[in-house]
């Protein structure tokens, strides 16, 4: 019997050699997973991913590639030190913040998919990977949005103008604001609403038209935006907002930001020189940061600045499933959340004031006198 145990054990053990070695490594589990989820065999709750999803992906496995191929890692080489490691490793390239967090998600997901298929690595880094910190404020204030409409322009800078606008007043990705045609638009009791499928996630959002401005740039090409594209908007943005900061100083404020790495390749052939502050951050001002996707903060920031809305209404106008995504996207300064913090109390100290005088007229009246302000009242309302 005990012979029989010892050879059922060594069976058991030559069948997980014999299965590990027939797995794939790393990189090719990534590769495969991606060729599945580009010709629809691997879909996500029953829907293909999107072209956009495809990008981000690809582009990790792309990184983790040329990672591997510098710091070689199979399976059981898979800890926090490796994480970190990784990290490190886009860092020194020079990849912004916000790509290495999409690249660390896209590698825990990996990771999670492959544990429930069977492949063993300590399982706690699935809990150790880092989310960067985005320090980067490319949004535009409210004042500087109404400079930016106001701006006489004409021409590609005209249209570029009025597209990006568009994004700060819906509160959408490129890929939506930009393809805005009378289709999306009804009115419904005097109030105008864009509905439309957001490419990206697939989720179907209605937009209130809330600023007069919208209907005045809707209306001046009869409600269908003209064609630009995200990289032609992307640059021309810039140069008009160079022009606006002559007039809008803030415009002019310099901001860190790390160098991109055509920036970085740039600046070692000499083709171009950067200001950099005590941490090798570059310097740039503030119209230098702006992209497509800065009206989509932008409109989300404002949004949550009004205080008109709570997070569902505010969600259900962005696309956000989740609140955490979504608070990712508000741009808060320090002093502009102190000056929020300061209007809130004063508020609530008038309140009181308000409400004690009230209290201490109210407390002077006769019987009669307070009858007749609640008949008062009871009119009025009726009326």
């Amino acid at each position: 019997i005990a012979k029989k145990k010892e050879q059922t054990a060594a069976n058991a053990e030559l069948v997980r050699q014999l299965q590990e070695a027939r797995r794939p490594g790393v990189l090719d589990f990534v590769r495969k997973r991606l060729e599945g989820m580009k010709n629809g065999t691997i879909k996500r709750k029953g829907n293909n991913y999107t072209k956009q999803t495809l990008h981000t992906y690809t582009g990790f496995a792309n990184i983790l590639e040329t990672f591997i191929k510098q710091h070689p890692f199979d399976w059981e080489d898979i800890n926090e030190r490796l994480i970190d490691e990784f990290v490190r490793y886009m860092e020194n390239y020079g990849y912004m913040k916000k790509t290495i967090n999409k690249n660390l998600a896209v590698f825990s997901a990996m990771l999670n998919t492959a544990f429930k298929e069977g492949f063993r690595f300590k399982t706690s880094v699935l809990d150790h990977f880092p989310k960067l910190h985005v320090t980067r404020e490319d949004k535009v204030t409210e004042e500087e949005l109404q400079a930016l409409y106001e701006m006489p322009l004409s021409g590609k800078e005209d249209k570029a103008r009025d597209v990006f606008l568009v994004g700060c007043y819906t509160s959408q990705r490129f890929s939506d604001y930009s393809r805005i045609t009378e289709r999306n638009i009804s009115f419904h009791d005097g109030v105008g609403i864009i509905t439309l499928t957001q490419q990206k996630t697939g989720t179907e959002v209605s937009i209130p038209i809330l600023n007069d401005n919208l209907i005045r740039i809707f209306e001046k090409y009869d409600y269908n935006l003209p064609y630009i594209h995200n990289n032609d908007l992307n640059e021309i943005i810039k140069v008009v907002l160079e022009k606006l900061s002559e007039s809008v100083s803030s415009l002019r404020q310099e901001m860190a930001t790390k160098i991109t790495l055509i920036s970085q390749r740039m600046e070692e052939q000499n083709r171009v020189a950067f200001k950099r502050n005590e941490y090798g951050d570059i310097l740039v001002p503030r119209y230098r940061l702006a992209t497509t996707h800065t009206a989509r903060r932008t409109g989300i920031t404002l949004m949550y600045l009004s205080k008109m809305l709570d997070s569902h209404e505010m969600m259900s106008i962005s696309g956000h499933k989740t609140e955490s995504v979504f608070n990712d996207y508000i741009k808060i300064s320090g002093i502009e959340l102190a000056t929020s913090i300061a209007k809130k109390v004063a508020k609530a100290k008038l309140e009181a004031e308000v409400k004690s005088v009230l209290l201490e007229q109210f407390g002077q009246m006769s019987a009669e006198q307070l009858a007749g302000l609640l008949e008062l009242a009871k009119t009025g309302t009726a009326g």
